[in-house]
């Protein structure tokens, strides 16, 4: 954060432009620093519009099953069987781990490069899955897109499609479910088929380096996550704060600060916390399970918080397009209306001569 305070000192400073306002913008992680850096730096930043920025989702704030519970949802509303197939994919898997016999037949169903040799393989199939319907939901946009991965328009509905068509066309199959998972999977792993197979020791995050998010993760912003039984399509598990803490001392040797967001720049009482916040303009998508963690009420009047409709991850700041939504094009003419309210209220000479005289009237 304080590069961007050296950087935005270096270019008024060369290029004249001390009176200038600067408006900060970030999606997702980006949105958070925006937020942060108007609390923190606010001579600097003049205004921040933050897009799907989960600066609640903490420990303490944030219910650790919000995500995936939100992400099942999305997978809902696309088709209602759609949550039930996957699921029961994902514990056919579980159940086969220690089934080697299988292991071809699994090779055979998911296309992979090469047969599982034990239940670890199996595991990372799981994982690859979990991850792949999250990246899903979160780029669940109304057009074609390359964000993560080549992806068709409205990916989870394209998904539950390809899901039930694989399990209706092995309905007698014992391996109905994994035909319909993989299907799904599919959409993500190889839409455009410019891959011959699924190799499971790649990268199947779009090249997205994942240690630079995690070592984040296991430092400063240590976010809580978990299944929830009966509710997440997701394989279930608790969020376990020890066992996240093991892990991130085994891989990183970092001691995650559970606490440092909400003692740096506050947020677990919005109210109380974001009393004197301004010029923030947070929005968030219904669609997105990242709004879990954002700020979805206004904590204050200087404060604009959009809840958008039909919008995945940070939709809103994407270049616009002929599909989008109804909703996300007046979002977008909200944020400009702002942001542009912002930059002239700090450049405008008159307004700040007046706030002068008044100033200088209460004194006398």
């Amino acid at each position: 954060m304080l590069d961007y305070v050296d950087l935005i000192k270096d270019i008024k400073q060369t290029e004249g432009l001390q009176d200038r306002a600067v408006i900060v913008v970030g999606g997702s992680y980006g949105g958070m620093l925006a937020t942060w850096l108007r609390i923190k730096y606010p001579q600097w930043f003049q205004g921040a519009f933050a897009a799907s920025a989960p600066i609640l989702s903490f420990d303490g704030y944030i219910n650790p099953y919000a995500w995936n519970n939100i992400a099942t949802e999305d997978f809902f509303k696309a088709d209602d069987r759609c949550p039930i197939t996957i699921e029961s994919g994902f514990a056919r898997l579980e159940n086969l781990k220690d089934s080697p016999s299988y292991y071809s037949k699994i090779q055979e169903i998911f296309n992979l490069c090469s047969v599982p040799t034990d239940p670890t393989d199996i595991q990372t199939l799981i994982d690859a899955l979990q991850s792949a319907f999250g990246m899903m939901v979160m780029v669940d946009y109304p057009y074609a897109s390359d964000f993560v991965a080549p992806l068709p328009a409205w990916p989870v509905n394209y998904a539950c499609e390809q899901a039930a068509n694989a399990v209706r066309n092995n309905k007698v199959s014992s391996f109905a479910s994994v035909y319909g998972i993989a299907a799904a999977g599919n959409v993500y792993f190889n839409y455009d088929g410019s891959s011959e197979c699924l190799d499971l020791s790649a990268n199947q995050d779009g090249g997205i380096d994942q240690n630079g998010w995690n070592i984040l993760y296991c430092n400063e912003i240590p976010q809580p996550f978990a299944s929830e039984p009966l509710v997440s399509m997701f394989p279930s598990y608790e969020w376990d704060e020890q066992g996240n803490t093991d892990w991130c001392k085994y891989t990183y040797e970092l001691n995650p600060q559970y606490n440092w967001v909400f003692n740096t720049y506050g947020g677990k009482n919005q109210t109380k916390d974001f009393a004197k916040l301004s010029n923030v303009l947070f929005s968030n998508g219904v669609i997105d399970p990242w709004h879990s963690g954002g700020v979805l009420t206004a904590p204050n009047p200087n404060v604009v918080s959009l809840y958008i409709e039909d919008s995945a991850h940070h939709l809103d700041l994407r270049s616009p397009n002929a599909a989008d939504p109804a909703s996300v094009t007046a979002a977008r003419e909200t944020e400009m209306a702002t942001i542009a309210g912002w930059i002239d209220q700090y450049q405008n000479t008159s307004f700040v001569e007046k706030a002068f005289e008044n100033a200088t009237d209460a004194c006398s």
